[in-house]
């Protein structure tokens, strides 16, 4: 085969997936619009199968889980209803939005079932961890570990043992953050 051939094929190839991955969101986005047409009629059972239907074809967000849970509570189906809202919970720790949903959900409930306290420490790691998304975490984590490699080029370029301990010391801890 000649290159020019395998170049065509390659071209054909990529335009085949890119025409499949664009119909397959254009049938999550439909779907997705069933669904809120359907919650917004009023029909409650076709927006769960509507966005279950979403859910099968791999989809995961917030506001899938977010809408799904709204149908489910709307329906009755308070256990479900709370699984969905804890999913998005689990991908938007921070929605004011889903907390109150959650909190109204669980208030629903016939068990009354006692959260037990947790640990001091637990909350103020979490606390902690729930100040950024993973995106800026991500971000946070770069910018720190350039500036480790700074430190370590410094080092290797320094000439005095004083200034190489400190920049080795403050370039392994900035190195090391990235790492846990």
């Amino acid at each position: 085969m000649s290159c020019i051939t395998m170049k065509k094929y390659f071209c054909l190839f990529t335009f085949l997936l890119i025409t499949l991955a664009s119909f397959s969101q254009k049938e999550i986005d439909s779907l997705v619009d069933a669904g809120n047409s359907a919650y917004e009629a009023g029909d409650y059972e076709a927006a769960v199968s509507y966005y279950n239907r979403v859910g099968a074809n791999g989809f995961e967000s917030a506001e899938l889980y977010y809408n799904l849970g709204n149908s489910y509570y709307k329906q009755n189906n308070i256990a479900s209803s709370i699984l969905n809202y804890e999913k998005a919970i689990l991908l938007h720790p921070n929605d004011d939005d889903l907390l109150y949903n959650l909190k109204l959900a669980r208030m629903r409930t016939i068990d009354k079932i006692e959260v037990l306290p947790t640990f001091f420490m637990t909350d103020i790691t979490s606390d902690f961890v729930n100040i950024y998304s993973d995106d800026g975490w991500g971000f946070i984590s770069l910018i720190l570990l350039w500036v480790g490699v700074f430190f370590f080029i410094m080092y290797v370029l320094s000439k005095t043992v004083s200034m190489k301990k400190l920049l080795f010391f403050f370039g392994l801890v900035l190195l090391r953050s990235n790492t846990i």
